[in-house]
């Protein structure tokens, strides 16, 4: 079972660590393509502020010049201002100008196919900040510009073109008032080449970044991969070891277990030899004679086989998991699944009350599950047709305990002071061994079997499992009509 489900999860896994690096690469991929779209965006930013500054610098040095002498109130002149504006437009090829008063109405342009326009508020709150401002378009539309041949019924219907816009505040030397914009419309092409030089070298760069980072992922990836392999073969096999050591200590405490009744096993499977060779040997001719002593003859037989059988059982550890931990819930599921056919056919009404959970290890599991069938058999045998056999398991302030309780006749009154001991069973074919064992069993991992009251109307056994043994988890639910 362990093997099958060992190679269920490997068929299962095996395309994890595959789907971990693709995921790893792919997320590292989308983090180098947003980093790159933000470095382009801010290096063609500086790019266009730099225009801007350049020509701003450059206007402040030619007001400062074209005022030098003459009164300072000559600057709210248009004249004045487009002169200057036109000088700064011979530095950078200069397509077109508008030129906007302080409160960004339109006021000259030049040529004058220029189409008149004024400043939005959000360009001239700008301006009135003295904050030069550059924009690029790539497909700008000149209809929105020029007037073909200065005529505004002729107009560049579709034609595009790239273009550098770029506003500049007009004030005069050491002052912080605004006297007036001017829009300046540059030839894009030029900024155009740069940017798609830009965007060439940055494909690379990035291109480079995500092959050597996907690569160094990819080994890095593998390396831990292996590690976690090397690692999960070792917990499998330590796993392994401690599973068939917990399986070898559980055969123990149930040979030591077997070994402390041996003395009544022997004693018991003797007597029926003993009594079969008997009746074998004293076959007459008489058929009646024969015949009650082959009836004899299988009902010793019988109790040899059931005995043999029950020591079987025990030693062959029916139950085991293929887990480290078990928790009580799962003893509890497997027990009533055992005992529910045995309760169903005895017509006895076996019923569990479940109120805590814990967790046990694999080895007490399955003494525990075997403990507790070994109780619930003897309480469902001992128990009348329409009576009840319940099994509770509760919580204390510290330990569980699991409580069997039936409606039966109780222990002979010879039994009750010694109930764990040896002793010929009341029950047909019965081995009067199952307590002992269970007894020996609960002793071996800590566990306390005790008696808790018997009598006429049924005896009560309680198992007491400590921390050491079951650590509790959550409260479950009981399954018992109230």
């Amino acid at each position: 079972m362990m093997n099958s489900r060992a190679m269920g999860n490997k068929e299962r896994y095996r395309w994890l660590p595959g789907i971990i690096v693709a995921i790893t690469i792919i997320i590292f991929g989308i983090a180098n393509l947003w980093i790159t779209f933000e470095f382009r965006r801010g290096l063609r930013q500086q790019m266009l502020q730099r225009e801007a500054d350049v020509l701003d610098g450059a206007a402040t040095l030619l007001v400062g010049s074209e005022i030098e002498g003459v009164p300072e109130l000559a600057m709210d002149d248009s004249a004045v201002q487009m002169n200057v504006i036109l000088k700064v437009s011979r530095l950078r090829g200069v397509l077109a100008v508008r030129l906007f008063d302080g409160r960004g109405k339109f006021v000259v342009a030049f040529p004058s196919a220029v189409v008149p326009a004024g400043l939005n508020e959000s360009d001239l709150a700008t301006m009135i900040r003295l904050r030069p401002l550059a924009r690029f378009y790539r497909e700008a539309h000149l209809d929105r510009l020029l007037w073909r041949g200065g005529h505004p019924e002729a107009k560049f219907e579709g034609q595009t073109a790239p273009l550098v816009e770029v506003l500049l505040p007009l004030r005069s030397a050491n002052q912080t008032a605004l006297l007036g914009s001017a829009q300046l419309i540059m030839d894009g092409r030029s900024l155009a080449e740069e940017y798609a030089a830009l965007d060439r070298r940055l494909a690379v760069q990035s291109g480079s970044v995500f092959l050597a980072g996907s690569l160094l992922i990819v080994c890095g990836l593998a390396w831990a991969f292996q590690r976690l392999r090397r690692v999960n073969k070792q917990l499998r096999e330590y796993s392994e070891l401690l599973r068939r050591a917990n399986e070898e200590l559980a055969l123990a405490a149930k040979t030591a277990g077997v070994g402390a009744v041996a003395a009544h096993l022997v004693h018991g499977i003797k007597n029926p030899l003993t009594g079969l060779y008997n009746l074998l040997s004293s076959l007459s001719g008489d058929p009646e004679v024969n015949e009650r002593a082959l009836q004899l003859a299988v009902e010793s037989t019988d109790a040899l086989r059931i005995q043999i059988n029950q020591i079987v059982r025990l030693l062959r550890g029916e139950g085991a998991w293929d887990k480290a931990e078990v928790k009580l819930s799962e003893i509890i599921q497997r027990l009533e699944q055992r005992m529910a056919p045995l309760a169903h056919g005895t017509g006895v009404n076996f019923c569990i009350e479940f109120k805590t959970d814990a967790v046990l290890s694999n080895r007490d599991a399955s003494l525990v599950l075997l403990i507790l069938e070994n109780l619930v058999r003897n309480a469902i045998e001992a128990t009348p047709c329409g009576h009840e056999v319940r099994l509770g398991v509760l919580s204390g302030a510290e330990d569980v305990y699991c409580e069997v309780r039936d409606q039966g006749a109780g222990f002979p009154p010879e039994q009750r002071a010694a109930p764990f001991s040896p002793c010929q069973s009341g029950k047909a074919g019965g081995a009067g061994i199952g307590l002992a064992i269970s007894k020996q069993l609960s002793d071996y991992i800590g566990m306390k079997l005790t008696l808790v009251a018997t009598g006429d109307s049924g005896s009560t056994l309680e198992l007491r499992l400590p921390q050491s043994v079951a650590r509790k988890c959550h409260p479950w639910e009981s399954s018992c009509p109230n």
